[in-house]
């Protein structure tokens, strides 16, 4: 399993290995003297672009015995990898060896009840019900600035009071220190309150747990899906584009040609497409053009609602259906490694 810089990635990394239950050793893919050597895996994990570059060199030192699956977008060509296990946010062809979840595979950590109790008593003087406000932050093309944070706050707020309840809020390690502040400023509600980083203990997974619903800021399928995967209602603050300027064109380019809507885009059939699209799907299955990340894709598969309307209705994806496509992936998973290899 290659690790890389991105905490989500390697969190997934790890909860297949888990769920796979294999003998697995971990490499750090940026860390400086990592030296590639037999004996060489029967499979590499990896996910994105950096540690794929580092898994394809695994695969060609052993001629093909180690077989790769990549998470995510690898940014090459697709048919260099065995699986490419993929969420709708990155805008991938449908290939064969493209496994499409409607969301990221994240593992269930449940807490002891010992340790549960001891949160349930920190949250007894606030009202219920208990509505957790999982903040991210800035990720391109998302921005999470002190006017949206100030906004996230009112509308948290005003929806937390009128159910007669309270916010239990908790920063992420992309969230500003000035839109932690604006946030928290611009709440008129019953309210504890986190910052990620600071000397409390991090009550991420206790949230999960005992919160009646969520608010989640959208560019974080991450907590979205494990919010979902509690059953509980959930809602979505969908958090500004800001676009460069490369960005923008390509953005326009695409809507004017219409190689990204439905019916002629990269994500139909290729008898759903026009010839445009179906260039345009052999492009992007090349690694040729970098599409733009689009959550909003997660949170039309997760079936999440903005504020308020979010908070009166459960997910539309349950924890069973999520369930069944994180076993879809392992057991295509599970089907490369069982795969005859090259004799040598």
């Amino acid at each position: 399993m290659l690790l890389g810089a991105r905490a989500g990635d390697n969190a997934q990394l790890t909860d297949i290995a888990e769920a796979l239950g294999w003998p697995c050793e971990i490499k750090r893919a940026d860390a400086s003297g990592f030296a590639l050597s037999p004996p060489w895996p029967d499979l590499v994990l990896s996910a994105g672009r950096h540690t794929a570059v580092v898994a394809r060199q695994i695969q060609r030192q052993s001629q093909g015995h180690a077989r790769l699956v990549v998470l995510g977008r690898p940014r090459a060509s697709l048919d260099r990898f065995d699986r490419v296990v993929t969420t709708p946010q990155y805008g991938l062809p449908l290939r064969g060896n493209v496994v499409d979840l409607p969301a990221p595979f994240i593992g269930e950590h449940p807490l002891d009840e010992a340790t549960l109790d001891a949160w349930r008593q920190r949250f007894a003087h606030l009202p219920r019900p208990w509505i957790a406000l999982l903040v991210g932050g800035d990720t391109i093309p998302y921005r999470l600035d002190e006017r949206t944070a100030t906004a996230l706050g009112r509308e948290a707020g005003a929806a937390a009071r009128s159910r007669g309840g309270s916010l239990l809020v908790s920063t992420s390690p992309r969230t500003s220190a000035s839109a932690s502040d604006a946030l928290l400023a611009a709440i008129d509600a019953p309210l504890w309150s986190y910052r990620f980083g600071s000397s409390d203990d991090n009550p991420y997974r206790a949230l999960l747990a005992l919160a009646d619903a969520f608010v989640v800021t959208g560019e974080s399928v991450s907590m979205l899906t494990e919010a979902c995967m509690t059953g509980r209602p959930v809602a979505v603050f969908p958090l500004p584009l800001q676009r460069h300027r490369k960005a923008r064109l390509q953005h326009a380019l695409e809507r004017r040609l219409g190689v990204i809507e439905r019916v002629a885009g990269s994500r139909g059939v290729p008898r759903q497409q026009n010839r445009l699209g179906r260039l345009y799907d052999e492009v992007v299955a090349a690694g040729w053009v970098k599409r733009e990340r689009c959550v909003e894709q997660v949170h039309l598969a997760l079936g999440v609602a903005p504020l308020p309307e979010g908070l009166d209705h459960p997910p539309g994806l349950s924890p069973a259906l999520l369930a069944a496509s994180r076993e879809r992936a392992l057991q295509a998973i599970r089907e490369v490694v069982q795969a005859e290899r090259p004799v040598s």
